[in-house]
């Protein structure tokens, strides 16, 4: 059995969303967003946050329960593996393999559904 070679994992072309949050949040605080609008997690969001997503250390913004982390990989070089939520191991793996790809973060409430995509940018190996 061989061992897996050791890759550094680098991400180019960041687009945070951050901003988008925030703004959100604003409108739902001044009434013109609804909380059924920005708290919309369906059954595979949340389930993937629960099995592949961390703790983000950090509360939900609308109801105060622990955010977790999801990170999901896109891209036709994935092939079926596309659209999927991935660990940090395992999105290392794929770079490992040659591959280079984009990246989702999603921050999850798993609690009232809160959801926002965080940040997107390419992974690729470093060296």
């Amino acid at each position: 059995m061989s061992a897996k070679a050791t890759v550094t994992v680098a991400y180019r072309n960041e687009v945070s969303y951050e901003w988008e949050r925030a703004q959100h949040l604003r409108d739902f605080r001044a009434g013109r967003m609804s909380r059924d609008e920005l708290c919309d997690a369906d059954f595979l969001l949340r389930a993937a946050a629960e099995h592949h997503g961390v703790d983000m250390h950090k509360s939900c913004p609308i109801c105060e329960h622990d955010l977790r982390l999801t990170r999901w990989v896109y891209g036709d070089s994935l092939g079926r593996r596309a659209g999927s939520a991935r660990s940090e191991q395992e999105i290392a793996d794929l770079v490992a393999e040659g591959l280079e790809f984009t990246v989702h973060a999603v921050e999850v409430c798993p609690a009232c559904r809160w959801n926002h995509l965080l940040r997107a940018a390419t992974v690729y190996a470093l060296g």
